[in-house]
């Protein structure tokens, strides 16, 4: 036995053996498959940002209105 594994088992500790070699089977993670572009996400994705730019130009003008009545 050699004196690492010696002072191991002093301290109460037991070293493992790892498994036999054998190949491991490997899941690709959910999102790395590759996925099919139909066009239909470019679509929703103009479609939001038209609504987006839509929000945004209201929020900006409402903000400005406030301003302009807060300086009269």
């Amino acid at each position: 036995m050699s004196p690492k594994r010696l002072g191991y088992r002093q301290l109460g500790l037991e070293l493992v053996q790892l498994e036999e070699d054998r190949p491991r089977r490997i899941k690709p993670p959910p999102m790395a498959e590759e996925k099919t572009n139909d066009g239909a996400g470019d679509l929703i994705k103009r479609l939001l940002k038209e609504a987006l730019a839509r929000q945004r130009n209201k929020i900006l003008d409402n903000f400005i209105q406030i301003l302009r009545w807060m300086s009269t």
